[in-house]
């Protein structure tokens, strides 16, 4: 077996100096970064950013709108799901009847704007 709490050497010291290092480190105090840094540093940084990065910001009306959801893919399948949902909705499934029905214990009636009657529908 070997016993961990027995000194390990240098590794021990190690640490201890570590220890010792970074407990200096956090006692002393740290200058906030220049302005002029700060602005050579943020113009470097975009510099980088590949072509047309920022142009998102920019646009207005219903480019910007289909540019922050992610593009023209993003938007048909928003549409998508948009319309299974109506669909599934207005004209479920008779799985989703029968579910309803066996967790309410009867059938199930909905009526969608409850002016059947006065319009004459038969639904």
């Amino acid at each position: 077996m070997v016993d961990r709490k027995a000194d390990t050497g240098p590794v021990a010291n190690a640490d201890a100096e570590l220890d010792a290092l970074l407990s200096d480190l956090a006692a002393t105090p740290v200058a906030p970064p220049d302005a002029d840094f700060m602005a050579r540093l943020i113009e470097d940084a975009r510099a980088e950013l590949p072509v047309g990065f920022g142009a998102v910001e920019a646009r207005l009306g219903w480019r910007g709108l289909v540019a922050a959801i992610g593009g023209w893919p993003a938007v048909s399948g928003l549409a998508a799901a948009g319309l299974a949902g109506i669909w599934i909705g207005v004209a479920p499934p008779q799985v989703v009847d029968d579910m309803i029905a066996g967790l309410t214990g009867g059938a199930v009636s909905l009526e969608l704007t409850g002016l059947e009657a006065e319009f004459g529908l038969e639904i």
